[in-house]
């Protein structure tokens, strides 16, 4: 049977064409809707009068019962619109509670105008009221109409206040206040000191809870606490912060249900929800979303890359090639020398007062060439001072050289190549295992899973169950302990490495897929259109990008002085100079490698020597005895 089917004995209500026309002409819209019972016989007579007074004041009107609008389970959706709801009373009560179930006709432009017999009716339909739903009570007595209006009062009830008086016999319709809310009166409301509820999640610099133990209450910092309390100032309320249990954003489970910031506006257990909230074409589907006050793209935090193998640091300073190089030119410094040397004197030409061996030469030249002086070999001659005077400039330049890439080398040691782009983060999921992690519900889950595009499609292949997280902090630690690379907001990513460390984290150059943020509210909620006005004024006026560069600010003076108090030298420890250790230890070893051939060869000459002194002995022992 019909939810809404009606009540025997219980007759629909209508009513009369002039007050209706009177009524619709201050409506001043173009969209009429009646509901009514089922049918019975003659009620179609009824409503002939009603239909004949909405043709007249060419107002478009659908007819339908609440039965089968129900049923239909549609959000209806126009610029104005008035419903009348001409069921008997038992079938309007039914209605009302089934369409604040369903989120139906929740709109400040959508009025449902109900009339009622009593005072008890106008009551007990009072008492089933939520502040999405704008109606009009019509209380018909023998000689007058009073026309009620839904309002919330202070204490957050919703009360019928008479706004309209009409005479029924003179006819005269006497406005107490207006019946029906404009744009205008929307824009600029004043909610008397009324209490919203924000939701909100501790997510600096967007919104930082802080215990208030004087008052026993939670106040806040950041972006959108000040957008919060300047909206506050314009509307006359007063905000209570309210966090959701679970501490997060918002996303709908497999049973339907929404968890999170967004859960709770749309369980109406908050007002509105604030707090970095991307607006998505899911979340639209269970709350309604302001127009948005700070926009960004996505950027991936990684861990900091890893620095190179200090090692062979000492070799760092030149390729491969120019070592090669310059080995071939140490070994032919002394030969090249020596062979000056021998050519002046067979030519007869003036010579060093003391010839020296090649390996004199050699060791000269190296010795120079470590800037080191040297009175071992004399060089008189012109040719071998000029060959001497390069050689030096020579190898000043090479060691100046070395010594400054050397040092910055040790100091700042160049790392692995950061991920800077999509492609990036694709080869090192591929290549080096990184976990790809994304807030799960959020915008880069629903970026990644959703999107067409070939990369993101080829990176959401390799998400695991790793790859959500319910918390940003999370997020941010699986990066450090998980080789993870997390994906979010680029302000966001800024914030929470300087917070943590920027030498810990490697934030991407590129970004990508930007992202808008909103306050997103309950369903129809009257109040949105007042929060969109206090919006588009924080933005013309620059206060938004005024509170970022603050929230910033702060951090990175923070930052500064946690880096200030550290050493601001760098002491060269046995990681920059294990290098040192290890040539030493070649040259170490390489010296106890020739002191053993040494040794070899020298013991087998001596035992060649002392076999020639034997035999010689036993010769001379024979020539004696002969």
């Amino acid at each position: 049977m019909d939810e809404c089917a009606s009540s025997p004995g219980v007759d629909q209500i209508l009513l009369p064409s002039r007050l209706l026309e009177e009524i619709i002409w201050e409506f001043n819209g173009n969209h009429a809707m009646i509901l009514h019972s089922q049918p019975h016989a003659g009620d179609e007579r009824d409503l002939t009068a009603t239909l004949a007074a909405l043709w007249r004041l060419s107002v478009d009107t659908r007819l339908d019962t609440c039965g089968s609008l129900l049923q239909q389970n549609q959000v209806l959706a126009h610029s104005k619109l008035l419903v009348l709801v001409y069921c008997n009373f038992t079938d309007t009560l039914d209605l009302f509670t089934q369409i604040k179930k369903r989120r139906q006709f929740q709109s400040p432009f959508i009025t449902l105008l109900v009339p009622v017999r009593t005072l008890v009716d106008l009551s007990l339909l009072e008492a089933i009221l939520i502040e999405e739903h704008q109606v009009l009570a019509v209380l018909l007595l023998p000689e007058k109409a009073h026309i009620f209006r839904s309002q919330v009062l202070k204490n957050e009830s919703i009360s019928l206040l008479d706004r309209v008086y009409k005479n029924q016999s003179s006819g005269d319709l006497i406005l107490k206040s207006p019946a029906f809310l404009t744009k205008l009166d929307l824009r600029n409301q004043n909610m008397g000191g009324r209490t919203f509820l924000a939701s909100v999640v501790d997510n600096f610099p967007f919104f930082k809870i802080r215990r208030d133990d004087t008052k026993g209450s939670e106040t806040g910092s950041g972006i959108d606490y000040s957008i919060a309390e300047t909206i506050a100032k314009f509307l006359n309320i007063t905000i209570r912060i309210v966090t959701p249990v679970d501490g997060q954003w918002g996303r709908r489970l497999p049973n339907g249900s929404w968890t999170g910031m967004i859960g709770m506006v749309e369980r109406r257990e908050a007002h509105f929800a604030i707090d970095q909230i991307t607006i998505t074409g899911e979340r639209e589907t269970a709350v309604d979303f302001s127009r948005f006050y700070y926009c960004e793209s996505m950027s991936i935090v990684s861990r900091a890359p890893v620095a190179a193998n200090q090692a062979l640091a000492v070799l760092s300073p030149f390729t491969s090639a120019v070592w090669l190089l310059l080995l071939v030119f140490f070994l032919l410094a002394g030969p090249t020398m020596k062979i000056f040397s021998v050519c002046q004197q067979r030519l007869g030409l003036r010579t060093e007062p003391k010839r020296s061996s090649m390996s004199e030469f050699s060791f000269y030249a190296f010795r120079l060439a470590l800037m080191q002086h040297d009175e071992s070999v004399a060089i008189k001659t012109p040719s071998l001072r000029l060959f001497v005077i390069f050689w030096a400039i020579f190898s000043f330049i090479l060691t100046v050289l070395y010594s400054g890439h050397l040092t910055a080398a040790l100091v700042s040691p160049p790392h692995a190549r950061p991920i800077s782009s999509l492609q990036d983060l694709l080869t090192a999921v591929t290549r080096d295992g990184v976990l790809p992690v994304v807030f799960e519900g959020g915008s880069a889950h629903a970026v990644f899973s959703l999107s067409e595009a070939d990369i993101y499609r080829n990176l959401y292949q390799h998400f695991t169950a790793d790859s959500y997280v319910t918390s940003t902090a999370d997020g941010y630690k699986k990066v450090l302990t998980s080789n993870g690379a997390y994906i979010g907001g680029a302000l966001s990513a800024r914030i929470r490495t300087l917070t943590l460390g920027s030498y810990k984290f490697s934030v991407a150059r590129e970004a990508f897929s930007s992202e808008s943020y909103g306050i997103a509210v309950r369903t129809g909620a009257p109040y949105l259109i007042a929060f969109n006005s206090a919006l588009g004024r924080l933005v013309d006026s620059g206060l938004i990008g005024k509170w970022e560069r603050e929230a910033v600010a702060s951090v990175t003076r923070q930052s500064a002085l946690q880096a200030a108090t550290g050493e601001l030298l760098v002491s060269l420890n046995l990681h920059h100079l294990q290098g040192a250790f290890v040539f030493y230890a070649m040259g170490m070893t390489l010296a106890l490698i020739c002191f053993l051939i040494e040794r070899y060869c020298s013991g087998g000459a001596r035992k060649q020597l002392l076999g020639i002194e034997h035999g010689f002995n036993c010769r001379s022992l024979k020539t004696t005895s002969g």
